[in-house]
């Protein structure tokens, strides 16, 4: 971030003319003082909101408003997490975790079908894998948001907590995609800070306040 200020229609700044960087292999959780400003940032960082001033490089490019093309989008290096897991609605589960591999790895349909249901296993979905979005929970939603960004190989993953938590279940079958992302040296991420719905969380963390930026880590 180079300069950067973003303020939300109607509400206090988010940001105030920060500049800052996230070095590879950094996993930090993402505090604030209002939950939608979290996910503001977050959007922020995949390119999803454009700042009032100043710009935002990803992977050493600048992501700049109405851009059709980006070499780390285009390569399936952002995995983007929502809380309701911004899943194609006219498409199933299946569908929706191997779109990525097809359009952007490309890989043949039957071999990206077939590595998206060992995601899907993997998640606890694959009875869901011929379900549409409508057809599941919030919760079920955005573990297949997570299993399709697993199943693409990302590098830099921006995760918003999901809606209404996590059962105990749920909990340990998120940490086995993400656990191996925490735990891996070439493993970045972002992960909003909203209740207990992590298993092992990062110990370093990001803090938005009053339009400004501070980091730390826990004792």
């Amino acid at each position: 971030m180079e300069a950067l200020s973003l303020r939300l229609p109607g509400g206090r700044p988010v940001l105030e003319k920060v500049s800052w960087s996230l070095p590879p292999g950094s996993k930090l959780m993402v505090k604030g003082q209002a939950a939608h400003e979290v996910t503001a940032f977050l959007q922020l960082c995949a390119g999803l909101l454009h700042p009032q001033s100043g710009r935002v490089r990803l992977g050493g490019e600048v992501l700049a408003p109405y851009r059709l093309s980006h070499p780390f989008l285009e390569r399936g290096a952002l995995a983007w997490v929502p809380a309701g897991g911004g899943l194609l609605a006219n498409q199933s589960l299946l569908a929706n975790v191997s779109l990525p591999l097809r359009f952007v790895r490309g890989l043949p349909r039957a071999i990206a079908e077939a590595r998206a249901m060992e995601w899907l296993e993997r998640a606890g979905l694959d009875p869901l894998a011929g379900h549409r979005p409508h057809a599941m929970t919030p919760q079920e939603r955005w573990m297949g948001a997570l299993a399709r960004s697993g199943a693409s190989g990302a590098e830099l993953w921006l995760v918003d907590p999901p809606q209404g938590g996590l059962s105990p279940a749920m909990r340990r079958k998120a940490w086995e995609i993400l656990g191996p992302v925490l735990e891996s040296p070439g493993g970045t991420a972002l992960l909003a800070e909203d209740g207990p719905w992590l298993m092992d969380p990062p110990r370093h963390w990001l803090h938005l306040e009053n339009g400004t930026l501070t980091s730390g880590s826990a004792p």
